[in-house]
């Protein structure tokens, strides 16, 4: 009997879902491949997980452009002091400001204001990182959304195998039991010899035997379907699918590949994460380029037993690095170098999508020629236990060749049920490698 696959992807997601036990949805209903898809898509942790990174970069591009627009702080300090100091503001408040306290008791407050005239394009460019890493973030989710529904369908599909299997078993049993009791009536009738009464009960045995395991697959085959899905192990669900031969794709390996380059989100992420390096490179040399900001301020100072004071102060600051040990050139260098890395990756992309999608093909079309095999094995099998049956009614064959042709049967039905699952996986990993939900 074939054992239940326990594929990597599904195991890693049973991992994740017991981490977040506490909040699993239950649901009991019966459920086809698509409603068990549409439950991952609401309920996988997975998923949400990466929506949460991308909304992160989300806010760093608000970040990003927030430092391309005014930004106004108040600072205000009281001393007593013997001589005049100058105390700076808090840390993290921008624009900062210096506070002047006279020796005494005073009281010092400031607005500032600084907006960016000319950065040498290093805001610009760290928009457009961030707004890159923000697409690339999106198709990482995109991407972990695939493997998501890759491993349901596969948990899905395993389930339907067992379910499969277990009524073979199930009819298996049931004509043993039927062979039991014919052999013990013959036997009482003195028909037949004890012998082929001990064959028929140690052969329903062991049909029994892989009813049980066939039962038990079923079983862990579901709880790895709801550990897919992210919901509750209490849920009672039921598969409205059977299992059956897929659709066929007649679409040549260049035609898929071609689809997969304009479809799959690991090639938009690493294109985004080239486009970023890019910006990550402008923003490195633009250290070389004048920073030029406006500033505005307006305080006043209040000293006890003194007169107080109030104005404020409009200009331009303009500034650039002249000698820096080398800090701007190293980072020019190291931007150079990680966007040959992401380009490299990118290379690297089109490469595996070109292996995928034809190792992909190759298991379906091996997957279709086993089906096709296997339902003539079960023709013959049938056939054979038939004629067989017969021929052991009219006293020419004996109740072995009866029991091995039942077993054949059995086992050429539980062979065509394994050929046409790995059918439906191959399409499903095929879909995958694509980039097709």
């Amino acid at each position: 009997m074939r054992t239940v696959y326990i594929h990597a992807a599904i195991a890693a997601l049973i991992v994740f879902s017991m981490a977040t036990l506490g909040a699993q949805e239950v649901v009991n209903q019966p459920l086809t491949m698509q409603q068990a898809v549409d439950l991952a898509l609401k309920y996988n942790p997975m998923i949400a997980g990466a929506q949460a990174m991308s909304d992160a970069a989300d806010a760093r591009v608000a970040m990003t452009k927030a430092m391309n627009r005014p930004v106004l702080s108040a600072s205000v300090g009281a001393t007593t002091a013997t001589m005049s100091m100058i105390f700076n503001t808090p840390p993290n408040v921008m624009p900062s400001a210096n506070l002047m306290f006279p020796g005494d008791n005073s009281t010092n407050g400031q607005l500032m204001l600084m907006a960016p005239l000319y950065t040498g394009g290093r805001l610009s460019s760290q928009i457009r990182a961030s707004q890159h890493a923000l697409v690339a973030a999106t198709s990482d989710r995109d991407g972990v959304t695939l493997d998501v529904i890759l491993g349901v369908k596969l948990a899905y599909l395993d389930c339907l195998l067992a379910k499969s299997e277990t009524d073979v078993y199930q009819k298996y049993v049931s004509e043993e039991e039927e062979r039991v009791r014919i052999a013990e009536a013959a036997l009482a009738e003195g028909k037949i010899a004890k012998y082929d009464l001990l064959r028929n009960q140690a052969d329903l045995a062991r049909a029994q035997q892989q009813l049980i395991a066939a039962q038990r697959d079923l079983a862990v085959a579901v709880i790895n379907l709801r550990a897919a899905i992210g919901i509750n192990q209490d849920s009672d669900i039921a598969l409205a699918d059977t299992l059956a031969s897929p659709a066929t794709d007649n679409r040549t390996a260049g035609e898929l590949t071609e689809y997969a380059r304009s479809h799959r989100p690991d090639v938009a992420a690493t294109a985004a994460r080239v486009a970023a390096a890019r910006a990550t490179k402008d923003v490195a040399k633009s250290a070389y380029r004048p920073q030029l900001y406006l500033n505005a301020a307006q305080g006043f100072t209040s000293v006890s037993g003194g007169e107080n004071e109030s104005g404020y102060s409009v200009g331009v600051v303009a500034g650039i690095p002249i000698l820096d040990g080398g800090l701007r050139h190293a980072a020019v260098r190291e931007a150079e170098a990680e966007m040959s890395a992401v380009l490299k990756d990118e290379e690297k992309v089109t490469l595996t999508i070109q292996q995928e999608v034809r190792v992909a093909m190759a298991d379906v079309d091996a997957a279709a020629k086993r089906a096709s095999l296997s339902d003539a094995a079960v023709s013959q099998a049938e056939e054979d236990y038939r004629v067989i049956k017969l021929r052991y009614e009219a006293g020419k064959a004996i109740n072995v060749e009866v029991l091995d042709a039942l077993a054949i049967l059995v086992e050429a039905q539980t062979a065509r049920l394994a050929a046409i699952y790995d059918e439906n996986a191959a399409r499903v990993k095929l879909a995958r490698a694509i980039g097709d939900r």
